[in-house]
């Protein structure tokens, strides 16, 4: 059977959810302690990954942000993993209830630097997901340079087993 985007948001719940088991071992001085990576803290990062998981569902249902989420989020990091991992929830709630009709169609839009775009809903949950995959692992690096060495493992294919009830 071949892998659908309906697993791919059951993996992207689970993989948020494994990742706030590592936040929890982070205090909040280490959530906003300068780091060298793509966002200037672990908190802007996370953030970032939320912030997809609004913008594209928004987007997909024709409500227009005209500003990054993230600007007005208030909270540490039992919030900000709270939003992350409840958006990744709506959304896959979103996909289920869109049908397979709607995640087929094109997607005519406009990015926040007003650029038009088009694209296929379907593909833009895939990578959405894949977004939060790639910044995900800047997170565990950055968690890393903290010194937590005790990171839970957010690999697909360690999903995949635990998913088919084999052992990991």
């Amino acid at each position: 059977m071949p892998y659908t985007i309906h697993q791919q948001l059951a993996y992207n719940v689970w993989a948020n959810e494994e990742l706030a088991k590592t936040i929890d071992r982070v205090t909040e001085e280490q959530l906003v302690r300068p780091v060298l990576s793509s966002y200037p803290t672990l908190r802007e990062t996370l953030l970032h990954i939320w912030e997809a998981q609004v913008i594209w569902p928004s987007r997909m249902q024709n409500k227009v942000m005209d500003k990054w989420p993230r600007l007005s989020f208030v909270g540490g990091k039992k919030e900000v993993m709270e939003a992350l991992v409840t958006s990744a929830k709506d959304m896959q709630r979103f996909a289920s209830e869109a049908g397979s009709e709607f995640l087929a169609e094109k997607m005519i839009y406009r990015n926040m630097r007003n650029m038009p775009y088009e694209t296929v809903k379907e593909e833009i949950l895939f990578h959405v997901v894949n977004h939060g995959s790639y910044h995900r692992g800047q997170a565990i690096t950055i968690i890393r340079g903290l010194g937590i060495t005790k990171i839970d493992n957010t690999d697909l294919i360690t999903y995949l087993r635990i998913s088919a009830g084999q052992q990991v």
